[in-house]
């Protein structure tokens, strides 16, 4: 809602929101997404042999992981209107030109998340989940005290990316007081935990491309969008943050929960994982088939009740809506995803997770060219 009433819906909106779109897939590679997956495991089994080789795993993984992703956003900094004539290859030069500054300065964002998903791995393998809960929390605060200045003193929008930058560091430097508190710290690197390692980075390009294979199918959406009416881009991504609510509140939550589980039962009791499975797919079930239902119904009321304002048109609310019942068609495949490929992950079974969402990805991008010149949005969000 205060987006909308600070950016509203058009050239900069779109530029804002393909800028973020950069650190937020990252994220979901690098930080609570694919490093999670494959780092928890290996790390937990570590730790429970030998705490010394699981510190020197944690500086291992964090010097080549955190140091990979400095050279990449250093390297995303320099080449900017690049990466955004990749991610928006329909945009005019006046919207590369607004967008350029603010991926430029989003960027280092997701050294800080990704650093705070390694600390708050080894956290969760402990059994410390409040520091890792509480983070987002922390950012969110940060980015919506941001907004609600800089629409107060109407400032230009590359102070709110600022605001994003400060959440993130915090996110960070919070992590890192509670992982010290908690006994644990950064030893030194010797030879045998490199195969360890070597472990890691294996399952990590698998894990990759079956976790973030949702965030790579909205960059897809989104340079085809970029083709659409000024505007689209945005209410793509509106729409899918409504999505997003019931995913994270609850699947995300709860599969981040049962991986460390996961992990455990399946080292002493794998076939205990059928009935984990089982119970945890009833649950999804119960939960997401009325959160679907709802979305259904009353998208459009939503985006009619909340956002029509003198920036964002009745018309664009009813097209909102009609992306958010084509999202919510897919909501309890996405939320019970969550749960199956941290089963696999428990397992240190990554490929065929990796295979079967290259698959789907190459299947989304069939539909969108499909659907987009006869449904626009809407064939988009089905794709």
């Amino acid at each position: 809602l205060l987006m909308i009433r600070y950016l509203g819906v058009g050239l900069i909106s779109d530029a804002f929101t393909v800028a973020y779109r950069m650190p937020n897939t990252l994220r979901k590679v690098f930080a609570e997404g694919a490093l999670s997956a494959a780092f928890i495991p290996l790390f937990l089994a570590t730790l429970k042999k030998d705490e010394k080789s699981a510190m020197s795993l944690m500086s291992i993984a964090f010097l080549i992981f955190e140091g990979a992703l400095l050279l990449l956003c250093a390297l995303v900094m320099i080449f900017a209107p690049t990466i955004i004539g990749f991610y928006a290859p329909g945009f005019s030069e006046a919207q590369i030109a607004i967008a350029v500054p603010l991926l430029r300065v989003l960027m280092p964002l997701i050294f800080f998340l990704s650093s705070s998903a390694l600390l708050a791995g080894a956290l969760q393998s402990i059994g410390h989940f409040f520091t890792p809960a509480f983070g987002p929390i922390l950012l969110n605060v940060v980015f919506i005290a941001g907004l609600l200045l800089c629409k107060w003193a109407h400032l230009p929008v590359i102070y709110l990316c600022g605001f994003i930058l400060l959440g993130g560091l915090l996110q960070f430097l919070q992590h890192l007081y509670a992982y010290f508190s908690h006994g644990l710290s950064f030893g030194a690197i010797h030879t045998q935990i490199f195969i360890t390692f070597a472990h890691i980075l294996g399952k990590f390009f698998w894990c990759a491309l079956s976790m973030s294979v949702t965030e790579v199918s909205i960059i897809v959406d989104g340079q085809f969008a970029s083709y659409l009416p000024t505007g689209t881009v945005t209410l793509l991504s509106y729409a899918h943050k409504f999505m997003a609510i019931p995913i994270g509140v609850f699947a995300v939550a709860f599969s981040t929960i049962l991986l460390p589980y996961f992990s455990r039962i399946s080292t002493y009791a794998p076939k205990r994982l059928n009935f984990f499975l089982f119970e945890s797919a009833k649950i999804v079930f119960f939960v997401m088939v009325p959160c679907t239902l709802a979305l259904i119904f009353f998208a459009k009321d939503i985006f009619i009740t909340i956002f029509v304002s003198d920036s964002f048109s009745m018309e664009q609310a009813h097209t909102a809506g009609t992306i958010l019942i084509a999202f919510g068609l897919g909501l309890f495949f996405f939320a019970l995803n969550k749960i199956i490929l941290n089963i696999y992950y428990a397992m240190h079974e990554t490929f065929l997770p990796g295979i079967v969402s290259a698959l789907a990805l190459a299947v989304n991008v069939a539909f969108n060219m499909l659907f987009i010149w006869t449904l626009g949005a809407f064939g988009l969000a089905l794709g």
